[in-house]
């Protein structure tokens, strides 16, 4: 029995004498024959809607709220040809890491914004870019591991053997990132909130965590080992700054300032930030390896 489940199917009754003697016309054997008409059935339908492509279009993008993401994860520098110099591909790894630096550096920004206005869509943003990262990681290494070594000279090889290295830490800053956009889901989820000398101290990691980034990345694209020391300096002052805030919330919470699920969060976000500082350490300590 014929079921017609939409009104294009009804519309189509009156042709179906027309469209019967079309497939019998096709072929000799009956299954033949019924292939075709459901062929014919499905281009004729598609050619029916093609005018209304935009305006499907244009209504799902307004029924399905959401954004088209344009994060790219292909490659720009790794091309297969500098492989046969050795150096100029060491140099492109070096570029495509450095672009893959700054996604997980905005990834921590994306973390800062909507933890600390509980912005679901700077969170979502931080998914979208670990796919991102993810994936330059896995062409960076492939491409790294298929440079010649012995085409370059001593220095060079200490930098390939630290770019492989630097690309692991560059993304975990990313995988932490991720972490606290988890743990601001949670407490968008649960409705929970910090105080607001809390948020003040959330602020300031970030900022601090940030910074002693950003100087890693920087010594890595300059090459430069001042700015790796440097760079150092400032893990120092970020390890005293966790402490002092770990201090500040055990303090409020023994004076329920904060409610204990969200001082959970909070201890877990300062770990999270603390952590993305030891990959941000060990990358300047890469470069020095070898600048």
């Amino acid at each position: 029995m014929l079921r017609f489940r939409t009104p294009l199917n009804a519309a189509f009754i009156p042709l179906v004498p027309l469209f019967a003697g079309l497939a019998e016309a096709t072929a000799a054997s009956l299954p033949r024959q019924i292939a075709n008409a459901h062929t014919f059935f499905n281009v004729a339908v598609t050619l029916a809607l093609l005018p209304a492509v935009g305006g499907l279009v244009w209504l799902t993008r307004r029924l399905v709220h959401g954004r088209e993401s344009t994060i790219s994860a292909a490659p720009q520098y790794l091309a297969s040809q500098f492989l046969s110099a050795p150096s100029m591909a060491l140099n492109q790894a070096r570029h495509e890491l450095l672009r893959m630096a700054e996604m997980s550096g905005e990834m921590l920004h994306n973390c800062q914004r909507g933890l600390l206005s509980r912005d679901r869509s700077e969170v979502r943003t931080v998914f979208e870019t670990e796919m991102a990262v993810d994936g330059l990681k896995r062409a960076i290494e492939e491409y790294l591991n298929r440079i010649p070594s012995d085409g370059l000279s001593t220095r060079a090889e200490k930098q390939l053997h630290a770019l492989q290295h630097v690309t692991g830490d560059v993304e975990r800053v990313g995988d932490q990132a991720v972490n606290i956009a988890e743990r601001t889901q949670i407490l968008i989820r649960h409705g929970s909130t910090f105080s607001d000398e809390a948020n003040l101290d959330l602020g300031a990691m970030f900022d601090k965590t940030y910074s002693f980034y950003l100087q890693s990345v920087e010594a890595l694209r300059r090459n430069d080992p001042q700015v790796a020391r440097d760079a150092l300096d400032l893990e120092g002052e970020l390890d005293r700054l966790e402490t002092t805030f770990k201090e500040r919330h055990l303090a409020r919470l023994e004076s329920g300032e904060c409610d204990p699920q969200g001082g959970i969060l909070f201890a877990e976000i300062l770990h999270n930030l603390e952590r993305a500082g030891d990959h941000a350490l060990n990358i300047a300590c890469d470069v020095l390896h070898y600048a």
